[in-house]
């Protein structure tokens, strides 16, 4: 506590917090933050967290923070910021060259004890290896010299408190993106096809070969893609279906990096074919004609490249918003919260009530959202005591996983078309029914 007063001035009006190798930061920093370098610390992966440490006061604060993005001209031209205070929506800015960042903090969005969780958030971060350009396997994002909180009351902005260089820029966040209105709970999706003669062909501006067998690929370091941007506001993702290109012996998998106006919005590794969901930030999309996407291979994968085959612009259903902040390498396998093992032998009378505690959610909405409390039968089983009919619709699908991703992600539509839908019994013994959709998504 002794190094926080000396830190936090009079009356508690004023902390400055420094990330120099002399400075204070460590007292503040919680975590997304590297280790201390010479005159900065990184900000790292999609979010990086300060606790300050104020009085409590009805007066309100200016937030400042100096920072500087973490790019590679022209490919990678900077970082989106997203600030929240308290766990409220303050703000973005987009950081294309070192500059001071300002927001003012409503007295109402103070905790009762006077102190402020600012987030940092970085949509755009990227592993400077998976571009080739360093071995640094960090994700980086921006990199912070200096940050602040007073009230304003007692100081103002301005000259006692400017950057660290007169030609650093102070700017203002923009306004936090609008809510979702609501909807019908519906998706609705603009697809592109790849391949000689694909829907996607006009919309290529350079780095693509002519396509075959449904896809096309990747000719060098940069592939761009000018597609139409969404013409109404909403929560949207992107999904792409691609693959590596084949090479004979070859079994290494394709880093590929995917850019939208100059930022990340994707690092992925290919090793075979797949199909992947990926946010689009609203900050930029919302106003734009096109979508100005760039497929970036480090050197060493260029000349094998990946092959696309699909893309679709999603926009998202209202109740699904919260997929649009995970980046699509940051959605790996989950651990189970419960296995049905833990249920089976629980007596129906009390069963709901088990599982509601176990897993805070109630059984019909765990159902209906085809979350499942186990890999096999006994999910049958406990759902059977539950009263609920059994929905483990693929557990004898032979449908790809890339296949039934995209059957997932469309809702299951295909399934609600009885044009697309053929019902045939098979000739194994036993015999049994097999529904196949004809967009080959299910089987």
């Amino acid at each position: 506590m002794e190094a926080l007063d000396k830190v936090m001035g009079t009356g508690g009006g004023l902390v400055v917090v420094d990330f120099s190798s002399r400075g204070n930061s460590a007292h503040f920093r919680g975590e997304g933050w590297s280790g201390q370098e010479t005159d900065r610390v990184w900000a790292i992966g999609p979010s990086s967290v300060l606790r300050i440490p104020l009085q409590a006061s009805d007066r309100p604060v200016m937030l400042e923070a100096e920072l500087a993005p973490a790019h590679v001209p022209p490919m990678i031209t900077g970082q989106l910021v997203r600030v929240r205070v308290n766990g409220i929506a303050m703000g973005c800015v987009r950081v294309n060259s070192r500059m001071m960042i300002r927001c003012e903090v409503a007295p109402s969005l103070t905790r009762r004890d006077g102190g402020l969780e600012i987030e940092f958030e970085f949509p755009g971060f990227y592993r400077p290896s998976l571009l080739g350009i360093s071995d640094d396997r960090r994700p980086l994002s921006c990199w912070f010299s200096f940050a602040r909180a007073y009230t304003l009351d007692m100081f103002q902005p301005g000259p006692h408190f400017p950057s660290s260089h007169p030609n650093i820029p102070v700017v203002g966040l923009f306004s936090p993106s609008p809510s979702p209105v609501a909807d019908d709970g519906t998706y609705s999706s603009v697809g592109y096809t790849f391949g000689r003669g694909g829907t996607a062909t006009r919309w290529m501006r350079g780095g693509w070969d002519a396509g075959e067998n449904n896809a096309t690929s990747t000719t060098g370091v940069s592939s761009r893609l000018d597609l139409p941007a969404p013409g109404s506001p909403g929560q949207y993702v992107l999904r792409l279906n691609a693959l590596p290109v084949f090479v004979e012996g070859g079994t290494a998998p394709r880093d590929v990096t995917l850019l939208l106006d100059g930022i990340v919005l994707a690092q992925l590794s290919l090793p075979e074919a797949g199909s992947w969901i990926i946010p689009l930030p609203a900050e930029l999309i919302d106003g734009r004609e096109t979508l100005p996407l760039n497929f970036v291979l480090p050197e060493v994968n260029t000349p094998h490249g990946i092959s696309v085959t699909a893309i679709d612009i999603i926009r998202l259903p209202s109740h699904l918003v919260a997929l649009q902040s995970i980046r699509a390498e940051q959605s790996g396998p989950m651990t189970p919260a419960a296995v049905s093992s833990q249920f089976v032998t629980e007596d129906k009378t009390s069963l709901a009530v088990t599982v509601e505690a176990a897993l805070g959610v109630a059984p019909a909405a765990l159902i209906r959202n085809f979350e499942s409390l186990g890999d096999n039968c006994e999910f049958g089983v406990v759902q059977r005591k539950l009263g609920l009919e059994v929905v483990n619709l693929f557990r004898f699908s032979s449908v790809s996983l890339a296949g039934l991703l995209r059957a997932l992600s469309d809702d299951l539509r295909a399934a609600t078309d009885p044009g697309s839908i053929v019902v045939e019994l098979n000739d194994a013994t036993p015999r049994e029914y097999i529904l196949t959709s004809s967009t080959g998504d299910l089987q």
